[in-house]
């Protein structure tokens, strides 16, 4: 069994008293050697001066960043900070559901294979702004490892993932990835080119922070061009189904009149995904419609 352990935090506007006392007390349960770093990505000061007490406590490092960086940059800078042999990554926003969360990692760990807990979303329905994300979440984020495990590359998310520190050397995130948006796709791409194991578990943590429509509808944005760009560069993402989508659109020539088609509908897929009860097939619809948008965009 694993018998040291650095988690790893990016911290961006977000309270993590709660997760870091829970981490902190199960890594205490475990008689490990471990410490738990977070890096504070340029928050709100309201945040910041929530979130200093954390450098009283023994075995955290809490840092604070004078500017905002890039999601792949963040990854990077706390790997370069951690001591020990094995990282666990976990967001800001992530709720520990299960007391033996830190064990089953410890006991499942591998030198050379990289493991990834899941996620779960509430199971209440939330306040209105926030039920597309939750949808989403719950429809297409939300899947057990068994699901997951059947296309390990294309369910990897760098959220509750324990990676050997010798494999992150080797394979860093790429930090010309500046803008929000699959960067976990394209280092699953290299980790599935370099033949290096990903094996999903059943570990969840719970995911706190949905985001509003309009907030989700931005970062959907910004993730469509991204993918956009690293499939004509590097073919990721070719096993997606929006990709799938928009490969036959163009195969029988029917990606303009799409296109056209999109900008009509627009205005009422932006109707419906802001409503009380958005539909997932107009979320998908409009995706494509993005994807397309920047096709068009390069070929201008």
């Amino acid at each position: 069994m694993v018998s040291e352990l650095s988690i790893l935090i990016p911290v961006y506007n977000f309270a993590v008293d709660k997760l870091v006392n829970v981490l902190w007390v199960q890594c205490k349960e475990a008689n490990i050697i471990f410490e738990i770093i977070c890096l504070d990505d340029a928050s709100d000061s309201y945040f910041q001066d929530n979130n200093r007490f954390l450098q009283k406590l023994e075995n955290v490092i809490y840092e604070e960043l004078p500017v905002n960086i890039s999601r792949a940059a963040m990854r990077n800078a706390l790997a370069q900070r951690a001591r020990y042999s094995y990282l666990l990554f976990l967001d800001n926003d992530s709720e520990i559901i299960e007391q033996d969360f830190i064990k089953k990692y410890l006991q499942k760990a591998h030198p050379n294979q990289i493991l990834i807990g899941g996620t779960l979303y509430p199971d209440n329905l939330p306040l209105q702004p926030y039920r597309l994300h939750w949808k989403f979440g719950r429809n297409r984020e939300q899947k057990t490892a068994a699901l997951r495990n059947r296309h390990p590359y294309q369910s990897l998310q760098v959220n509750n993932a324990l990676v050997p520190r010798s494999i992150f050397q080797k394979f860093p995130f790429d930090e010309k990835i500046v803008q929000y948006g699959h960067e976990d796709s394209q280092w699953g791409k290299r980790l599935e080119s370099a033949s290096i194991p990903v094996v999903h578990i059943q570990n969840p943590v719970g995911h706190l922070g949905l985001e509003p429509c309009e907030i989700f509808l931005i970062k959907t944005q910004q993730a469509i061009y991204n993918l956009h760009r690293l499939y004509y560069t590097e073919g990721i993402g070719s096993k997606t189904s929006l990709i799938k989508a928009y490969i036959r659109l163009s195969r029988y020539r029917f990606k303009q009149l799409y296109f056209s088609f999109f900008k009509l509908i627009q205005p009422l897929l932006l109707l419906n995904l802001r409503s009380s009860w958005p539909s997932l097939f107009c979320f998908d619809l409009y995706k494509l419609g993005l994807f397309i948008q920047a096709d068009c965009t390069r070929e201008q």
